[in-house]
């Protein structure tokens, strides 16, 4: 039952990026064809663990993610 695990904190992050990746750096390039991502996370530490759960997308796709033990 999840009423009995060992809980000691709980998140909701969310998360968006923008950028472009160019020869080389110019700031008219950089708005030029911006690619973009978004999502929404979960993190927990449940007993001596953290679990990371984390959801993304952009106008290319999307992406589900889970990690176990990484603090960031």
């Amino acid at each position: 039952m999840i009423r009995n695990w060992p809980w000691r904190w709980w998140q909701v992050v969310g998360f968006a990026e923008a950028g472009r990746v160019a020869p080389s750096w110019n700031l008219g390039d950089l708005h030029d064809d911006l690619k973009w991502s978004a999502g929404v996370g979960i993190r927990a530490m449940i007993g001596a663990g953290i679990i990371r759960v984390d959801f993304a997308t952009s106008d290319e796709s999307a992406q589900f993610w889970v990690m176990a033990n990484q603090a960031f």
